[in-house]
């Protein structure tokens, strides 16, 4: 027969670790959106920091000046890609890292905006609606990419004439690394406070339910062998059931004991 300890220490186990890993897995997903709003928030400074810069160098066809701004871009090494494009989605200058880290230029072509999007938005005649909608910066997922896409208007132009496109690729690879680094972190930290917690409570358990009951346990055996003598029960910390439980057992003992002593006083 399992005994009471391991009743109560099978029930706590799963109790805590289903807490826990529910608990966990919210707060890592919680952690991996708020790196990914960080990250994004980010990124979205840097381009609309530059945005006055590119669009002047648009507006008067700069591509050596732009070509300088684009490349200062690739000091965050999360960003793959940088280019920019006329109003009209041509492309204009651009510059890409290799797999050595080194930044490239695209080479001139013919390529639009639409090359460099997961799916077409000039050709289908929505980038306008969907900048719209998104107040200026799209952002797009696409396999390990997140691309970053903003318009830009003229300087001071109440029309709002675009002058061209902005377009920022990046590698979101680092949100995971730091989510997967803060879940170690994280569950390292829950599961010593698991184990803790877990012992704690056996502890307490066994010293407000486990104990007390084992001594009426012990108690009602030497009661059934007929011994009365030193089986009176030790009052508990707390004033629970249990306490209740071994004032009335110690108050049926001295009953027995005083009722046994009559008898055999009487010569029953």
């Amino acid at each position: 027969m399992m005994s009471m300890r391991k009743k109560i220490f099978f029930t706590v186990i799963p109790v805590f670790s289903v807490t826990f890993m529910i608990y966990s897995i919210v707060e890592v997903v919680h952690a991996y959106h708020s790196y990914q709003a960080d990250f994004d928030n980010s990124i979205q400074n840097t381009m609309e920091m530059l945005l006055p810069a590119l669009g002047i160098d648009l507006y008067n066809i700069e591509i050596f000046s732009s070509q300088e701004t684009l490349k200062g871009v690739f000091s965050n090494d999360t960003i793959t890609q940088a280019l920019l494009f006329d109003e009209k989605g041509k492309y204009f200058t651009g510059f890409t890292k290799n797999k050595s880290n080194k930044i490239e230029q695209i080479p001139p072509e013919n390529d639009n905006l639409d090359h460099y999007l997961p799916f077409p938005l000039i050709s289908n005649g929505q980038l306008s609606e969907n900048l719209n909608s998104a107040n200026n910066l799209l952002i797009l997922n696409e396999k390990n990419k997140r691309i970053f896409l903003l318009r830009i208007n003229r300087f001071n132009d109440p029309k709002n004439v675009v002058d061209g496109y902005f377009l920022l690729e990046t590698d979101p690879k680092f949100i995971l690394e730091r989510s997967q680094l803060m879940a170690v972190r994280f569950f390292a930290s829950i599961g010593v406070t698991l184990i803790l917690g877990i012992l704690m409570l056996y502890l307490l358990l066994n010293k407000i339910i486990i104990r007390p009951i084992q001594r009426l346990t012990d108690a009602s055996l030497k009661v059934s062998d007929g011994n009365f003598a030193q089986v009176e029960i030790k009052k508990t910390l707390f004033k629970d059931e249990i306490s209740i439980l071994s004032e009335n057992f110690n108050q049926m003992i001295s009953k027995l004991e005083n009722n046994l002593n009559l008898i055999m006083g009487l010569g029953l």
